[in-house]
């Protein structure tokens, strides 16, 4: 079964009160599961940072995985995790900021070696 690292950020850091967040996943598990599973572990403060409370639809965030960053309303949710993979949640932000936020991603996680 895959270990997976949460390592949270922004808002997700204070609303839960962690830095990291590590469990083990069954085989194939998705983005959205491994979401789903921390949101049971950690709670609500957690869980309304990612899914609207009304519509239960994924809200607007920042996932950055494998050396790339990507939005939560995207397909990134469908990708299946491997074992020892860095998920990196952080609130969404602005525009132009392609070349700072591949700077944050770099000293957050410094396996990243991106353009």
């Amino acid at each position: 079964m895959p270990n997976v690292t949460l390592r949270l950020y922004t808002l997700f850091r204070t609303a839960t009160g962690v830095e990291e967040i590590k469990q083990e996943v069954p085989q194939g598990s998705t983005i959205y599961h491994v979401l789903c599973s921390a949101a049971e572990r950690v709670g609500p403060a957690f869980r309304d940072l990612i899914w609207d409370k009304e519509t239960g639809r994924i809200l607007p965030f920042l996932i950055g995985v494998k050396g790339r960053i990507e939005p939560s309303t995207g397909g990134i949710l469908n990708e299946i995790v491997e074992d020892s993979e860095v998920l990196i949640l952080m609130d969404p932000v602005g525009g132009g900021l392609k070349k700072p936020l591949k700077g944050l991603l770099n000293k957050i996680h410094p396996s990243y070696m991106g353009d």
